[in-house]
């Protein structure tokens, strides 16, 4: 549809991306969200429902919650799609940026994806508005980085992510 589209892609290390997911999983389905729930009907059906409710709230609580392990395959899933699928596009159709490349420089982070664009370079600077959160891990995520590691490798290698952090 869109043959001279331009693709950027920010990604980010895996353990902070599944222990995030984990982490919203287990916020939302804490105390009923109202802003969610206009978004979400089935969201707002769960909290009518006391035993669904329960059941997802086990499903992603500590020590091990099995809802950890779904969003590890589909974390998996993904990474996965991209690596298969980013050979379709020219190198002159994308770029790909790291979040943490973002939060470190990113002015210059910023100056590249312009270039790329072929957009005019910006004097806005950036590092008062882009700042890295310091979140910890979550536990469960800590517990199993080796399971997560092995199952996205080929991801970890390609961003040179660091699998003992």
């Amino acid at each position: 549809l869109y043959p001279h589209a331009k693709f950027i892609f920010i990604h980010r290390h895996p353990y902070e991306v599944i222990s995030s997911i984990l982490r919203a999983w287990q916020t939302i389905l804490t105390t009923q969200n109202k802003y969610t729930a206009l978004f979400s009907p089935h969201y707002k059906e769960i909290f009518d429902k006391p035993l669904l409710l329960w059941l997802l709230r086990k499903y992603y609580q500590f020590p091990f919650p099995p809802g950890l392990f779904e969003i590890i395959r589909r974390s998996t899933q993904t990474t996965t799609y991209y690596l298969n699928n980013i050979t379709q596009l020219t190198t002159n159709d994308y770029i790909s940026v790291t979040y943490e490349q973002l939060c470190q420089h990113p002015n210059q982070t910023i100056s590249d994806i312009l270039r790329f664009l072929k957009q005019p370079s910006t004097t806005l600077d950036a590092t008062t508005l882009i700042k890295p959160r310091q979140l910890d891990l979550a536990s469960e995520v800590q517990h199993i980085k080796k399971l997560i590691y092995k199952s996205m490798k080929f991801y970890f290698n390609l961003l040179n992510y660091d699998p003992n952090r």
